[in-house]
């Protein structure tokens, strides 16, 4: 849907149904005694958070050295680490039962922790250093209400239709004065009345009118 309205409603609805699942996610993981979230060997912890660290770092060093633009590796660079959780939270809680779900719960609850900190503070020291769209003097909470991929899209498209307008009004001739007007009028008259015409008999029909 072409509406800017809409994609900002989209995004908030999106927003509130993605913490709704953190929350019933967390709680569901840390439902059995013998699973509790925080009481996992160190290994589990280990092994759920290297792909998130490891995958920004690599991430940067290779968006660096294809020389993207600054927001372009903050972009790459976060879509490759921060993995869609609430997939994961489905499929383990169609899949698993019992103490089997609240273990495997456990795994994109303690992932989604750890992105959301890691990212958050990347995004953070992204922006301050000028790396993102969003301008690095405005406050922490306008950066995070407002979307400024769509503000930048509907600035490109009245751009892009502002230059359209412009590049028409320029086609009209400009060295014959009031001559020059009437060739483009006649012209534009010869097109409109006359389209079965052929080139020929409208360009005589143009002569014929300006030298009256």
């Amino acid at each position: 849907i072409d509406s800017s309205n809409f994609n900002r409603f989209a995004n908030i609805i999106g927003n509130y149904a993605g913490i709704i699942l953190v929350i019933f996610s967390t709680i569901m993981s840390s439902s059995d005694e013998d699973s509790q979230l925080w009481e996992r060997p160190l290994n589990f912890y280990l092994g759920v958070a290297s792909p998130c660290v490891f995958g920004l770092v690599i991430a940067n060093l290779l968006t660096t050295s294809l020389k993207l633009k600054k927001p372009e590796r903050v972009t790459v660079s976060v879509e490759c680490c921060y993995q869609n959780v609430g997939i994961a939270t489905s499929v383990a809680l169609t899949m698993f039962n019992g103490d089997d779900l609240s273990e495997a719960l456990g795994v994109p609850v303690f992932y989604g922790a750890v992105e959301a900190f890691i990212l958050g503070i990347y995004c953070i020291i992204a922006w301050k250093m000028g790396w993102t769209k969003a301008p690095v003097d405005a406050s922490f909470w306008q950066i995070i209400s407002t979307s400024y991929e769509v503000e930048q899209a509907e600035k490109d498209y009245a751009e892009s239709v502002e230059v359209s307008l412009r590049g028409s009004s320029e086609q009209k001739p400009k060295d014959g004065g009031l001559e020059g007007d009437k060739v483009w009028g006649t012209s534009i008259l010869s097109w409109c009345i006359a389209p079965s015409m052929s080139t020929d008999d409208i360009s005589s029909n143009n002569e014929d009118i300006i030298q009256k």
